[in-house]
């Protein structure tokens, strides 16, 4: 018996990767994992007839020993997963550190608690508009503090959802195009709340200053303002949440 194993060798077309501590290599932009078993062994990817698809594949590929030792890089069983891998697909086998998946499920959970009550506030507007009277408006909008817990734990979540995308994106640096999907919510929650300022702010002020009693004059310009402007409040956040849930999909390997 010999004392060492000879490292495989590989023929000239194969493209030779050793797998880490944990079984996985890179390839193509991508961290793979194939199997613990591979951990700092030098693996063999084997390019196919068909374009883009590899075969992984560990021992020499040569006459003396034409049986090498094939693996899919997938964690299905054999029987199931075949020899051929498209190591550009969507999402394969690929492996995020942790922090970096903490940090997304929690950039995607505040940018939903944003976008929840801007949409209540559209959700609400057309009877709000349409059947209302004006009384009913300006009491259940003005007094009796309805929207109180919109301001006292709706500003905080605005805030926190431009500056989660924000640091996601710079978690995302080197990862394109998930990087630039970031970049676009933290744009567009920002854009949000520049649009809150600019339509909703305003007649808040307006409506500070009304006591009960007669309907103000300018009562229909202030409801349709401050309806309209939370409907384009949340317009914009929605575009921002697909775009998070574009930054999470398109994440294809970890930094």
């Amino acid at each position: 018996m010999p004392a060492a194993l000879l490292p495989p060798e590989y023929d000239a077309e194969a493209q030779v990767r050793t797998a880490d501590a944990k079984g996985r290599i890179h390839f193509a932009g991508h961290r793979l994992y194939c199997s613990l078993a591979f951990a700092a062994k030098r693996l063999a990817l084997l390019p196919t007839d068909q374009d883009g698809l590899f075969e992984l594949c560990y021992r020499p590929v040569s006459e003396r020993n034409p049986a090498w030792q094939r693996r899919s890089l997938c964690k299905s069983p054999p029987a199931l997963c075949g020899n051929l891998l498209h190591t550009m697909a969507l999402g394969a086998i690929m492996t995020i550190r942790t922090p970096l998946v903490i940090w997304s499920v929690l950039t995607a959970t505040i940018a939903a608690l944003s976008l929840g009550p801007s949409f209540a506030h559209v959700l609400e507007s057309l009877p709000r508009l349409t059947q209302w009277s004006p009384e009913l408006w300006r009491e259940a909008t003005v007094f009796n503090a309805q929207f109180w817990l919109f301001a006292a734990v709706g500003a905080p979540l605005d805030l926190s959802a431009l500056a989660f995308p924000a640091i996601l994106a710079f978690m995302l640096r080197r990862n394109r195009p998930a990087f630039y999907f970031a970049i676009a919510a933290a744009l567009l929650y920002a854009a949000s709340l520049a649009a809150w300022f600019l339509l909703v702010a305003p007649a808040n002020s307006v409506l500070a200053t009304w006591s009960p009693g007669p309907i103000p004059e300018n009562f229909d310009a202030i409801r349709l303002r401050w309806e309209t402007g939370h409907m384009a409040v949340a317009a914009i956040k929605l575009v921002g949440f697909v775009m998070i849930a574009l930054t999470l999909v398109s994440i294809r390997r970890s930094d």
